[in-house]
């Protein structure tokens, strides 16, 4: 059981508070004066120090007062780690005397505290004197516990009732579980680890005394910044993968995004993302389209009760408040094979179809820009020829169709390009060919 610590990351799950990867902090000690048996009045002062089993720590408490000085001390002494061998105690009395004495300290049998015993089960006196009044020399040793957890009742959260190791890797982000599955136990608290070795579900019991952890998916998360619990599932950038997991299982939504930072915005429901450069693109969770913002971030996306914040510039952005403007500039390419058929895997029986009519169905408000069908070679727009465009600047209220005059080619491109009003619509376009 650890004293104190530092933590890396926290979540909480119904009335349990738990921290990641952790770095205990060693407690001083327990003051001398808590293992008087007895006390006398004057001038006094006082150190301790706690030796521990791996000889490279060692803690140190110290006091001094005008009144109720230590004199004969408890039979039983502790100290609350099991793997505390020692403590010296250095006293200055009253009298003018320094006096010293070294506890051989002896772990208890369910390893919580060390302590020593006098033989004689009664108070003793401290008889060993010194010359000349040395505080002890303090040794701390960050031992970082970048795998582990420890649990606590969120009404007292840093009285940790429990710590172990759940992972195999660096923990960088903890969230509660989502829809958990009907097989897990429902009085415990669930939640899932991110972490370099994987991502782990962790479930905690109801008295917070014992945990258990298994992996959902081995694939690495190497920030907290790619991370973010949506309103159905927890959302992780994992090597490279944007993933969501619900309940026990881990579902790829997107292979190799290049992603470094991720938020949920719940007023819409997006998920933005960004890649190491700072550039932002947005995905409609509802409705499964993606769009990119004329916007760079600095550091990580920041969720508090849903708001989504960013820094951009010397500016914080709120994502979830949006100003809506007059026009914004669109790009639309899509780029189709005739018949399906790639070169040079066409029919060479019938002949290639020509096209005849095109129809684009874009409706908005105000569009200013061209709606264009251009041919290429099928090889990704190398020797991009333009067959047919219309140039718009005004309110779109029906389909525009247009004559094609072009001969048979095996792959058209259909572009969208210009600004529009933010309530634009845009439509698959067809195709007739003859």
């Amino acid at each position: 059981m650890i004293h104190s610590f530092t933590a890396q990351c926290a979540t909480t799950s119904g009335s349990t508070v738990v921290w990641g990867n952790i770095t205990p902090i060693r407690f001083n000690g327990y003051p001398l004066t808590a293992f008087a048996a007895t006390t006398k009045d004057g001038q006094w002062r006082a150190a301790t120090k706690i030796t521990f089993a791996n000889g490279e720590e060692a803690v140190v408490w110290q006091s001094s007062g005008s009144g109720g000085a230590p004199d004969m001390l408890s039979p039983f002494i502790s100290y609350p780690a099991g793997d505390a061998v020692k403590m010296t105690i250095i006293l200055s009395r009253p009298d003018g005397k320094i006096v010293k004495c070294v506890l051989p300290l002896t772990p208890s049998p369910d390893g919580t505290f060390a302590y020593y015993l006098h033989h004689t089960l009664t108070p003793f006196a401290i008889k060993d004197e010194l010359v000349s009044f040395v505080m002890p020399a303090e040794k701390r040793k960050s031992l970082p516990r970048q795998n582990a957890v420890a649990v606590a009742d969120i009404r007292s959260p840093l009285a940790v009732t429990v710590e172990a190791t759940v992972s195999q890797g660096v923990i960088h982000a903890l969230t509660p579980a989502v829809r958990s599955s009907s097989s897990w136990d429902f009085a415990r608290s669930h939640l899932y680890a991110f972490s370099s070795g994987g991502i782990y579900a962790v479930s905690v019991n109801a008295r917070r005394d014992r945990l258990s952890s298994h992996i959902l998916d081995p694939r690495e998360v190497s920030s907290p910044h790619g991370v973010t619990t949506s309103a159905d599932a927890v959302i992780a950038v994992a090597s490279g993968d944007l993933i969501a997991i619900t309940g026990s299982r881990a579902k790829t939504l997107e292979r190799a995004t290049g992603f470094s930072s991720i938020g949920w915005e719940r007023v819409h429901n997006e998920l933005w993302c960004a890649d190491s450069s700072g550039a932002v693109s947005v995905r409609a969770l509802d409705k499964g389209n993606c769009h990119t913002r004329d916007v760079t971030i600095s550091g990580g996306f920041f969720s508090s009760a849903g708001n989504l914040f960013f820094n951009s510039g010397s500016a914080l952005y709120n994502a979830s408040v949006e100003t809506v403007p007059d026009s914004v500039n669109i790009s639309v390419i899509q780029r189709q094979s005739v018949h399906g058929l790639v070169p040079p895997f066409f029919n060479p029986v019938n002949r290639l179809p020509a096209p005849s009519v095109i129809s684009f169905s874009v409706f908005a408000e105000h569009f200013s820009g061209s709606l264009s069908l251009k041919s290429d070679s099928g090889r990704s727009g190398d020797n991009t020829r333009l067959l047919t465009t219309i140039d718009v600047n005004g309110p779109l209220k029906a389909p525009l169709p247009a004559r094609v005059y072009a001969p048979p080619r095996h792959s058209l491109v259909i572009e969208i390009s210009g600004r529009a009003s933010p309530d634009t619509l845009i439509y698959p376009t067809q195709i007739l060919f003859s």
